[in-house]
C-alpha cells in the first residue's frame, strides 16, 4: 500500500487473507503488528540491512528492541525524504562504490557531489549510517 495514509494501510491489514506491505518503513512496527511480513520502501535500496534487522528481530520474538532498532531506520527515512530520493541514492552510491552511479536519465539531474558528500556525512554523524554494509 503506498497510499501514505496509516487508517486505509491498517484497514487493508484488517482484511483477512489479504498480505499488505506499507509502502513506507515508518509503520513497519504497527504493520508487524497487525500481521504484515514487512515494507517494500525506496531507502531500502541502502537500507536494505537495517530494516531486516528490525523485521527478523521482530519475528524473533523481541518486540521492544525491534522497536529501538526501528528508531534508526526511521531516522534514516526521515534524513532521505529532505532530497530528491532518486538522485540522492545514487549519488550516494556514486561516493560509496563507483562514480558511474551518480549519472540519472532525463529529466533529473544529478545530485552535485558536494551536496551528496554532505548529505553521506549527515547520515553518519546523525543516524551512524557510513554505507551499504554499514
Amino acid at each position: 500500500d503506498s497510499s501514505g495514509v496509516w487508517e486505509n494501510t491498517e484497514a487493508l491489514l484488517g482484511i483477512d487473507g489479504l498480505i499488505v506491505y506499507p509502502g513506507a518503513e515508518l509503520p513497519l512496527i504497527e504493520a508487524l503488528d497487525l500481521g504484515s511480513p514487512g515494507c517494500i520502501s525506496a531507502t531500502a535500496n541502502l537500507n536494505a540491512a537495517g530494516i531486516a534487522e528490525v523485521i527478523r528481530t521482530y519475528q524473533g520474538g523481541d518486540r521492544d528492541k525491534a522497536v529501538q532498532l526501528h528508531e534508526k531506520v526511521k531516522k534514516f527515512r526521515l534524513t532521505m525524504q529532505d532530497y530528491s530520493p532518486t538522485q540522492a541514492q545514487k549519488r550516494l552510491l556514486a561516493g560509496w562504490i563507483d562514480k558511474r552511479w551518480a549519472n540519472v536519465r532525463p529529466p533529473f539531474l544529478a545530485m552535485p557531489e558536494a551536496e551528496g558528500q554532505a548529505l553521506a556525512e549527515r547520515l553518519k554523524a546523525e543516524v551512524g549510517f557510513e554505507g551499504p554494509r554499514s
